[in-house]
């Protein structure tokens, strides 16, 4: 079982504000239809600089004249073969298109006519060309260092800082928002920047600036891939930005995409406090407090505390000075400011500030990473809707001065626990073998089979969301219930030979993980020696064999040794002279019989394995001798005195005897 912790801490500022990129495709330009120059969408004339007409093969007709006011103009004729016409002048004189049965029309008094070219149109510096529809675009491709101004915008910048081996083209565009999307986002302007390349994502990095409002405080940017994916779930960027008085810089960027600038409201419940948007950064810009009924309460500090969590300590950072003695009693609430966290110097927490000028501001931090302010905490109790810091001023002299308040938060997220899978035979249970998180299986005997793995998964804090089961001989998948289960099958063609991974997340998208190891075992057993201890024997005696067996799949299940009279495979007549286990090797005893016998390792069903291969060669040891005759000795007894020395001749018919024994009887 893998488990593991992680314990993560979240900082935020009071309302502090989000930064959005995104891209966004969105028309900007109306649709003109100019007279003469191009009256239609299949005229292709041209109006040049000098505001001549290039000749086109059909002439197209154009819109109906203006006349003076309360003048009724005839009803038109033009010939059917008519060249455009334009005036050297300017401004192009209009010319009437054919009406066939048309009523006469009252013109209105008569405007200037705008010619619009077609063609992309310079910058003064020749870094830029503009598009008719308005867009940007570089007139090369880009360069390493050089910053890149937007024509639209000289506080849009770009200034690349990696760039692939082959450079693309940069194009800006603005993208105009809506007083209503405005508000939705955030942003603090009604202008968000589209900004593409040619080049592939991740292969370039740059800075980018943006344009802000003087007076916009802790702004941030955020993005999107269209302008709906904007509205509905813009994303924060997390590289590091730095902002001055008129624009906001992210640097490192990788991507290119729509961005837009954006600014949280206060979102401040004030009881007397002044100037309370100053909370938010840390700037010089200093909240003020000079009564002991003074109190305000902060929220909106988009904590975003994962589910399920455990929280171990909340730490909040007060930055301000005193004007003399007058300090804030820190509180907490988790229920929208319906209750707060009370008791003296644990749920109610007095700042220290130093006194009495702004350089002596300093910051107070009343928490920390194992102070739960007198209670216990879960991850919903710092949304936004919920979560609250209360600021009372005490009773003192002067003023209270407050530049910044932070909160951070510490918690451990266990990662679930997903413990090593078990394993229950299918189809086939005889040609698969299990040990532990591991199964052997063989495609050669039946050629199909099934097994199913159970994963246990548990998670005390926001429980299981799923289980992965990889992919093995069969498809893998989730399971989203417990038990937690995958089934696979096997067929002939499987040749999965290999260790897989099952994956373990719970509802805080935490996860951990567990091994399961499918092994195809195709190949059988193999003696390659039978030693003994002894080869000549009697009836009844033991002998001690040794085998040399080599397995590499899923073990030795038997390995019997039959005595025989000859040396292959053994037969319905040779007797089975029991297991000798898994290495073959063991103690066997002489069943009745006599002369040459040998002992037989390995047989279709003596040598096995664990999937249900067997050995299909027996191997012989060297022959062996049973001898179940006593010798035979006979005396010749010569005829002497008692006195006399006596040789006495022994003869046997086993032609050697190991031990002879004479007794002498008087």
């Amino acid at each position: 079982m893998k488990f593991s912790k992680r314990v993560l801490r979240v900082i935020k500022k009071a309302n502090a504000i989000t930064a959005t990129f995104f891209f966004v495709f969105y028309p900007l330009y109306p649709v003109l239809t100019i007279p003469v120059a191009h009256a239609s969408d299949a005229d292709q004339s041209i109006v040049t600089e000098d505001n001549t007409v290039a000749p086109t093969e059909s002439p197209a007709a154009t819109e109906t004249p203006t006349v003076e006011p309360s003048v009724v103009s005839p009803e038109p004729t033009v010939s059917p073969s008519a060249e455009p016409t334009v005036s050297p002048e300017p401004s192009v004189e209009p010319v009437v298109s054919p009406s066939p049965t048309s009523d006469p029309v009252v013109s209105p008094e008569p405007s200037p006519v705008a010619v619009i070219n077609s063609e992309p149109t310079n910058t003064a510096d020749g870094v830029w060309q503009i598009m008719p529809n308005g867009k940007a675009q570089t007139r090369s491709v880009v360069a390493m260092g050089e910053t890149y101004v937007a024509p639209q915008n000289e506080n849009v910048t770009v200034k690349f800082t990696m760039l692939p081996d082959n450079p693309g083209v940069l194009t800006i565009n603005e993208i105009k928002l809506s007083a209503e999307e405005q508000a939705q986002l955030g942003a603090v302007s009604d202008t968000a920047y589209d900004i593409t390349s040619t080049m592939t994502d991740g292969s370039f990095k740059y800075d980018l600036t943006l344009p802000k409002p003087d007076d916009a405080k802790d702004v941030a940017v955020k993005y999107a891939e269209t302008k709906d994916e904007l509205l509905a779930d813009a994303q924060d960027v997390t590289q590091n930005t730095d902002e001055n008085a008129d624009a906001v810089k992210v640097e490192s960027l990788n991507h290119f995409t729509l961005f837009v600038v954006t600014e949280q409201p206060s979102g401040n419940d004030n009881g007397g406090w002044s100037n309370t948007s100053r909370f938010y950064s840390s700037d010089n810009n200093r909240a003020s407090a000079d009564s002991s009924s003074d109190a305000v309460e902060l929220k909106n500090f988009d904590l975003n505390i994962p589910t399920g969590v455990i929280v171990k300590g909340i730490e909040v950072s007060v930055e301000g000075y005193t004007g003399n003695t007058r300090q804030a009693a820190v509180s907490l609430s988790w229920n929208g400011g319906t209750s707060y966290t009370t008791g003296a110097g644990t749920g109610l927490k007095n700042t220290s500030l130093p006194g009495t000028t702004s350089a002596a501001e300093t910051v107070t931090l009343l928490g920390n990473g194992t102070d739960l302010w007198g209670r216990s905490w879960s991850a919903a109790n710092f949304s936004n809707s919920n979560f609250r810091v209360k600021l009372d001023a005490t009773t003192g002299s002067s003023d209270v001065y407050i530049d910044q308040v932070k909160v951070s938060v510490t918690y451990e997220d266990d990662v679930p626990s997903c413990p090593a899978p078990t394993i229950a035979k299918g189809i086939h249970p005889n040609e698969q073998y299990i040990s532990g998180n591991t199964i052997y299986y063989t495609t050669n005997v039946s050629g199909t089979g099934s097994f199913t793995v159970t994963e246990a998964a548990t998670d005390a804090n926001s429980g299981v969301d799923k289980v992965n089961f990889p992919a093995t001989v069969s498809a893998g998948g989730d399971d989203n219930s417990s038990p937690y289960q995958k089934s696979y099958n096997w067929g002939g063609a499987d040749t999965f030979n290999t260790s897989a991974t099952i994956t373990c997340y719970d509802n805080s998208n935490q996860t951990s993980t567990s091994t399961l190891n499918v092994l195809r075992d195709n190949t059988a057993p193999v003696v390659n020696s039978v030693g003994l201890d002894k080869y000549v024997v009697k009836n009844g005696d033991t002998i001690d064999v040794t085998s040399n067996i080599v397995e590499t799949g899923s073990g030795i299940s038997s390995c019997h040794a039959y005595w025989a009279n000859h040396t292959g495979i053994p037969t319905g007549t040779d007797m089975d002279l029991g297991d000798l286990g898994t290495d073959c090797s063991g103690s066997v005893t002489v069943p009745a019989s006599s002369g040459n016998h040998y002992i037989l390792i390995g047989s279709t069903s003596g040598l096995g394995d664990k999937v249900g291969h067997f050995q299909t060669v027996g191997l012989a040891s060297s022959i062996i001798t049973v001898d179940n005759t006593y010798p035979e000795i006979t005396i010749s007894n010569p005829t002497t005195t008692p006195e006399q020395s006596k040789t006495i001749t022994a003869n046997t018919d086993e032609g050697a005897i190991l031990l002879a024994q004479f007794v002498m009887l008087h």
